[in-house]
């Protein structure tokens, strides 16, 4: 539902941070589908997840980190328990010269050594 959606946004930059990390570039499929059940006080009171293309040790690793965050997920109250499934598919892309760059921290600008240019 909009609901669930809207309330897990919050939630997936740490799911996406637990894929990436724990999943080697070039290694599965990108895809991890969350599965849960919401208890009435809008806790997850069970979770599971699906992460296509993963080695079993890499897929611990995962549901390690993932577990760990779905503690801290609340949903709005309901009458019942709920089942959920959030299905994400992230994908990294390296791009010439994308970054990261090293900042500057003065107002009025660095100089090249500054800001570790040579």
């Amino acid at each position: 539902s909009k609901e669930l959606i809207s309330s897990f946004a919050p939630h997936v930059d740490g799911v996406r941070t637990c894929y990436l990390r724990h999943v080697a570039a070039g290694k599965g499929t990108g895809e991890v589908r969350l599965e849960f059940i919401i208890a009435p006080d809008g806790k997850v009171a069970k979770f599971g997840f699906v992460a296509p293309g993963i080695a079993a040790g890499t897929n611990k690793k995962l549901g390690r980190c993932l577990s760990s965050l779905s503690a801290a997920w609340v949903f709005p109250a309901r009458r019942g328990y709920t089942s959920a499934i959030l299905p994400y598919k992230f994908q990294r892309t390296v791009v010439p010269g994308g970054g990261p760059y090293p900042g500057c921290p003065s107002k009025k600008g660095c100089s090249r050594d500054q800001r570790g240019e040579k």
